[in-house]
């Protein structure tokens, strides 16, 4: 933020100053969609070194426009999984422009594609777990996500843009933030007065999806959920830490391979690779 000439009270403030630099403002969808694909194509090439080999067939996907039934049942933020038959996408939500400067986006692509959702979904549906255990570690997925988030950060791709840096970091303290009000509120008593302003202290603007409000209703509602999404996060780097090249590669097909696992499971194969 110092770097950049971006000042402010609090962490929070800044990203709010941030939020309306017109700078990060897209002119249209298809510009914000075109955006997408063109970190999607540098993404792309960087799973080898980041995640491991993968079959080809999952990184045949694309951010995609919303087709004329979506726009009129407004249906969007959803995926269609890839398979080895068929290209998969995800149709981000472009609703609101204002509340997707273009800083949070690349970030967005990692969860979201690659090598995100798409490459830990599809494997897991073709490895067709059993029903158990997608009823026992729910937070996996998420969690594999907001780890490759870092993983991206971590292996150098925003080393030359810190603007998309400080979206990833945003991203972060969104998990980050809503994991410590979710334990705080049901282990404390925290109020969710209280608890929203943490929140905006920490990073200013809601994620587009969660706004602070709406969120801290439904964390409220869903005890632990938040939590166990982050603590998933964490239990894949600490796996992950100290691991470099062909281990960190093994490491990742040992999660991947065989469908999401408890943390426990998670811990016990990390142990064996």
């Amino acid at each position: 933020f110092a770097r950049l000439g971006i000042a402010g009270a609090t962490t929070g403030a800044r990203f709010s100053a941030l939020w309306r630099d017109p700078r990060q403002a897209y002119a249209s969808p298809d510009a914000a969609l075109a955006d997408m694909n063109r970190w999607l194509v540098e993404l792309r090439a960087r799973v080898p070194a980041v995640v491991g080999a993968v079959p080809r067939w999952c990184l045949n996907v694309a951010a995609n426009p919303p087709t004329a039934a979506d726009r009129a049942a407004a249906h969007f933020g959803y995926r269609t999984l890839p398979t080895p038959t068929q290209p998969g996408g995800y149709v981000p939500d472009l609703q609101r422009l204002a509340d997707r400067p273009a800083f949070t986006l690349p970030s967005v692509v990692a969860h979201e594609l690659l090598p995100g959702h798409m490459v830990q979904m599809p494997l897991e549906a073709a490895a067709d777990p059993h029903p158990l255990r997608l009823d026992y570690a729910p937070g996996f997925a998420e969690g594999w996500a907001i780890y490759i988030e870092r993983r991206v950060a971590d292996a150098g791709v925003y080393a030359a843009d810190p603007l998309a840096e400080l979206g990833y970091l945003h991203w972060r303290l969104f998990r980050i933030g809503r994991a410590l009000v979710d334990l705080a509120i049901h282990l404390h008593g925290l109020s969710l007065a209280e608890a929203r302003a943490r929140i905006v202290a920490w990073q200013g603007e809601p994620a587009y999806f969660a706004p602070f409000d709406a969120d801290l209703a439904r964390v409220a509602q869903e005890p632990m959920t938040r939590a166990t999404e982050m603590l998933f996060a964490l239990a894949i780097e600490d796996g992950a830490r100290g691991r470099s090249g062909i281990a960190l590669a093994r490491y990742h097909h040992v999660l991947l391979d065989h469908g999401r696992m408890r943390s426990d499971e998670l811990a016990r194969r990390a142990r064996r690779v």
